[in-house]
């Protein structure tokens, strides 16, 4: 069977579970996630994990230089077919390793990569970031294809300088069969927005809306789902505003408790 490595920086990430959910649906190919170094352990035993970083210097060396010779040494015995990329900024480390294996390298353009001004970039002090403000051509002339989650990306990532024809829109899809109603009327009044807290997501708007309409919500609450950021903001927000009657803040949960909370609302 063949082989697809998925590449990501920092593996796992709790508010990344879009990642993992898509791998899983994967039946053609087997499925290994590359990168620096894991946040969180593998979620599924399916899935083969390679990192090139063992302690914090090496992770800050391969951040600086993006050099993918421990990845390429852990892989020799079962190089991939296919790496697949999140992120444009981890694309571009992405594209040394599936260059040295000659294999083709599709990264997904999922917003802030194609949002953000260069000048941030430089400014954000993230070796990363600073890497991708200075090398993205690279990416964008040797990345084999980009794919965008929704026509706005394409269209900034258009503006931002990718070729049109190594362009596509393919929605992240949900599985809903997870997501299943019991058929039964619903009687409870919440509102559940989930997401990270920054501002790309629109929490703030959000509450901001829950203000003006506060005296009209009968009994409605808004459960925001998530941490970020803005969480400290936001929240010294919902105290002035005196919105803690109807907003609550109920930090990160994991996706099996996100995905219970929704099927359980009576």
């Amino acid at each position: 069977m063949k082989r697809v490595a998925i590449y990501r920086n920092q593996l796992f990430k709790s508010s990344e579970t879009f990642i993992v959910n898509q791998a899983l649906s994967i039946k053609k190919f087997k499925v290994e996630f590359v990168g620096r170094e894991t946040i969180n352990t593998s979620p599924s035993p399916l899935f083969d994990v390679t990192t090139s970083a063992a302690d914090k210097f090496q992770g800050m060396h391969q951040a600086v230089t993006m050099s993918p010779g421990k990845l390429l040494r852990l892989t020799k015995e079962n190089p991939p077919d296919i790496v697949h990329a999140h992120f444009a900024i981890d694309g571009l480390y992405a594209l040394q390793y599936a260059k040295k294996l000659d294999v083709p390298l599709f990264t997904t353009l999922h917003g802030f990569d194609v949002t953000i001004c260069r000048k941030n970039l430089l400014l954000s002090k993230s070796p990363s970031w600073i890497n991708y403000a200075l090398f993205q051509n690279r990416l964008k002339r040797d990345g084999k294809m980009f794919i965008c989650v929704s026509d706005y990306i394409r269209c900034k990532a258009l503006e931002a300088g990718f070729k049109e024809a190594k362009t596509l829109t393919h929605r992240i899809g949900i599985d809903t069969e997870k997501y299943q109603t019991n058929g039964l009327e619903k009687t409870s009044r919440t509102i559940i927005h989930i997401g990270r807290l920054v501002e790309k997501k629109g929490t703030e708007v959000l509450i901001d809306a829950i203000n003006v309409i506060k005296h009209k919500l009968n009994g409605y609450q808004l459960h925001i789902i998530g941490d970020g950021p803005l969480r400290n903001y936001l929240a010294a927000k919902i105290k002035i505003l005196k919105l803690s009657e109807h907003i609550k803040l109920l930090g990160e949960m994991s996706h099996c408790a996100v995905i219970e909370k929704i099927k359980t609302l009576p």
